[in-house]
């Protein structure tokens, strides 16, 4: 996507080192649930927890369709969506994120 940085983790660990260690904040995290070392859901509570992180924006983009997994998203201030399975939808849901940034 044109004009837009990104910045990618392999994991939950780095995201949260990533994030406490910057001068400056993401202007939107994407998040996946089902990242190893630490999940999303538990890089989610450290964001919210955080008072330097705490209002960053958020969205969920996971496997899952578990209504519990969204619930918990939309409970901790997070977009949530399902990851598409074709690029095209893939580029729809990007492009609004950050079109809402």
């Amino acid at each position: 996507i044109r004009g837009v940085d990104f910045a990618f983790v392999e994991n939950g660990q780095e995201l949260i080192d990533y994030l406490t260690t910057q001068d400056s904040s993401p202007d939107l995290i994407i998040l996946d649930l089902n990242m190893p070392l630490v999940d999303g859901r538990e890089a989610l509570k450290v964001i919210r927890t955080d008072p330097k992180l705490k209002e960053l924006r958020v969205a969920c983009l996971t496997t899952s369709s578990n209504s519990d997994d969204r619930q918990f998203c939309l409970d901790h201030g997070a977009a949530f969506h399902t990851k598409p399975y074709r690029l095209g939808d893939l580029s729809v849901i990007l492009h609004s994120l950050i079109g809402n940034s």
